[in-house]
């Protein structure tokens, strides 16, 4: 079976459940929770970490520039078929197929949404990948 990735970003968390309210419950204690489709918080990052050399008594390396992400709080809502309520949401930035991923298919993004193609080239990666799906980012 197929799977489609919906990447949402929102302002923050408490913002995507109430935009998303299908996909949340609550649990036994009477918290409000994602169901097991959502998997946040995403990293988009656009500029990996770099490290200073080590010490040479502790070995404890200097960070000289942090990591870099995308603001925002960013999402993947992974379901079997397309969900036409997120794709209408304005937080919905693109859907993906993982079988036509896997497929090495030239139409894996099957849905563009509200997503600046600017701001997306300069993604280099998404953790976690879910799944193990690694799509071609690549900034």
């Amino acid at each position: 079976m197929s799977y489609y990735d919906h990447i949402c970003c929102f302002s923050d968390r408490a913002t995507a459940m109430a935009a998303l309210p299908h996909l949340t419950g609550l649990d036994e204690e009477g918290v409000l929770r994602w169901t097991a489709s959502v998997f946040e918080p995403l990293d988009l990052v656009t500029a990996e970490a770099v490290w200073g050399d080590a010490d040479p008594v502790t070995g404890v390396r200097t960070t000289l520039s942090e990591q870099v992400r995308l603001p925002g709080f960013w999402c993947i809502v992974s379901l079997p078929a397309e969900d036409a309520a997120i794709k209408e949401h304005p937080g919905c930035k693109l859907i993906a197929s993982r079988q036509l991923w896997a497929e090495q298919s030239p139409f894996g993004f099957l849905t563009w949404l509200d997503w600046d193609l600017t701001e997306f080239e300069t993604v280099l990666s998404f953790s976690p990948a879910i799944a193990g799906v690694g799509y071609p980012f690549g900034g």
